[in-house]
């Protein structure tokens, strides 16, 4: 197994792992080209960053994505990824509607809402300032985005191999903090991340966001 940065090259690979990690999301379910513009997101935007596994043939087996968080710029990763993926986004659901009653959907409405909102305001140009903020006011840290396995390798360790190395990331960046949210229902990741020495810090009912500090 090989780790390594990824490539343009390799981002229809990247969609297909996520897709076939994740069948039943949203994003899966809004196709492919939508898939790859959110992955193209942590290649070509300032403070993201994606790697990948890969096996000894050279075949991706997992990745794993994230951003930097400098804590005085707070920065929304689900926002972001919406806005930079909103006309692919758009695309998908006026050919498939009834994607607008997908239970990821309805749980986020009031995102889409405000990011459909943010949208039409910079578009007629009458957008607010931005607001800065004061150093503290989020502690620095890594946010973990992404991460996920091809189903034929999961169960074999790839995924602790993956969050070590955004570990080594996150130190050689300057932070010692790393940060994720991860669906309340999703009690096997959840388990894998506290053996791997997260802990949870919060817990809002369909989420639950944990960190892991490092000495």
């Amino acid at each position: 197994m090989k780790i390594r940065v990824s490539t343009l090259s390799d981002l229809k690979a990247i969609a297909a792992c996520y897709q076939r990690a994740f069948p039943g999301s949203l994003s899966t379910a809004m196709g492919h080209v939508y898939v790859c513009k959110m992955m193209e997101w942590f290649m070509l935007t300032k403070h993201n960053f994606i790697f990948q596994l890969d096996d000894d043939q050279g075949n991706l087996v997992g990745f794993c994505g994230g951003m930097l968080n400098d804590g005085i710029h707070p920065r929304g990763s689900a926002s972001e990824m919406i806005q930079y993926s909103f006309n692919e986004g758009v695309k998908s659901i006026l050919k498939q509607p009834w994607l607008v009653f997908h239970k990821e959907m309805r749980a986020k409405y009031g995102l889409a809402f405000k990011n459909i909102a943010t949208r039409l305001t910079n578009a007629l140009g009458s957008g607010k300032p931005k607001k800065y903020y004061k150093p503290g006011a989020v502690e620095p840290h890594a946010g973990l985005v992404v991460i996920a396995i091809e189903p034929m390798f999961q169960g074999k360790g790839l995924a602790t191999i993956l969050l070590d190395e955004f570990e080594r990331y996150t130190i050689d960046s300057g932070l010692r903090a790393m940060k994720l949210s991860v669906k309340a229902d999703n009690a096997q990741a959840i388990k894998s991340y506290i053996r791997n020495g997260w802990e949870i810090y919060d817990n809002r009912g369909h989420s639950v966001s944990m960190i892991k500090r490092l000495i």
